[in-house]
């Protein structure tokens, strides 16, 4: 495993980093790009640029060799629980579930306690799977 590792040689020019890549064999084979995210009727969600730094990261994805497995996972903190079917007027949980729905491998939330009266009460993930040989869509556009 490999923290922050550059996405291409020193020597190209290229400085972007993935989170997590894990090798086998002597080969990157699951590339990981991990995000943050939240919600709450007391803080200031920017939802807009929430989603554009997680379509940031995904981008990044895009220049891995397509034979790798690649994962975006976003890890949050609400302050209701966001996999709940009924929360439907939080613009941060519809953009999440807008996120290439037909990738989406797992989700999970559970109610915690995160500061002492911040509002906050469940923490939440996703990821988000590309398997090898699978291109990474267009936003927007279903899954092949």
């Amino acid at each position: 495993m490999c923290v922050e590792r550059g996405y291409a040689t020193v020597g190209s020019g290229n400085h972007s980093e993935c989170d997590l890549a894990l090798w086998a064999n002597g080969e990157v084979r699951l590339w990981i790009e991990i995000k943050r995210c939240w919600s709450g009727r007391e803080f200031i969600r920017k939802p807009k640029e929430q989603c554009a730094l997680w379509y940031s990261d995904i981008a990044k994805l895009r220049s891995v060799d397509v034979r790798c497995v690649r994962w975006f996972m976003l890890v949050g903190v609400f302050d209701r629980d966001p996999l709940a079917k009924d929360v439907r007027s939080d613009a941060v949980i519809g953009a999440i579930r807008s996120i290439f729905p037909s990738r989406l491998i797992a989700s999970q939330s559970t109610p915690t306690t995160w500061l002492a009266d911040d509002g906050m009460s469940h923490i939440a993930a996703w990821i988000w799977e590309w398997p090898s040989d699978a291109e990474i869509e267009p936003i927007g556009q279903p899954a092949r």
